[in-house]
């Protein structure tokens, strides 16, 4: 059985790398958690960010236990749901999209954690197409990149979206 998916063409890397919306570091990223409330934050250290920020907000963390594909060293708070997908480097799988979909489109009013079972990189780009929170996920090296509901979303999501190769993943 094969498991449907999308993936990231190599040469289409270095466009995914770049920053999608303002970069912010240190206090800023902090600030600016604590001012918007809701967020959807992808990735290990943006997630504990917001769980800093927001310790009794809403937010929905997309994690995969690995901070540049190393082992974490903290632990996010208790969350009220927690929802697992599979989704392996590279790719985005159809079960992840339409879970994080279903999610932000209609999110609850309460914390929720998505633990990715592979890696949730590119699992920014369902969150930037579905939500109407803002979307914040980090750069290594560089800082956290925050994205707010706009046009600039849906011209950038959508055409990302369609550069993607359509493929399968062997269960």
């Amino acid at each position: 059985m094969q498991l449907p998916r999308y993936s990231l063409p190599p040469k289409l890397r270095i466009d995914f790398a770049a920053a999608w919306g303002p970069v912010y570091r240190g206090k800023r990223v902090l600030e600016l958690l604590k001012s918007e409330g809701k967020s959807v934050c992808v990735g290990d250290y943006v997630s504990k960010l917001c769980a800093e920020a927001l310790p009794q907000g809403l937010y929905i963390a997309i994690i995969d236990g690995k901070i540049q594909r190393g082992a974490i060293e903290y632990r996010l708070p208790p969350h009220d749901i927690q929802i697992k997908v599979s989704n392996p480097p590279g790719s985005i799988t159809i079960e992840a999209y339409t879970s994080l979909c279903r999610l932000l489109r209609n999110p609850p009013e309460r914390r929720v954690i998505v633990l990715v079972n592979g890696e949730e990189d590119l699992l920014a780009l369902p969150a930037l197409d579905c939500s109407e929170w803002p979307v914040i996920y980090g750069l290594p090296g560089v800082g956290s990149v925050f994205v707010w509901k706009g046009i600039l979303r849906i011209i950038r999501v959508g055409s990302a979206l369609l550069s993607l190769n359509p493929a399968t993943i062997p269960l």
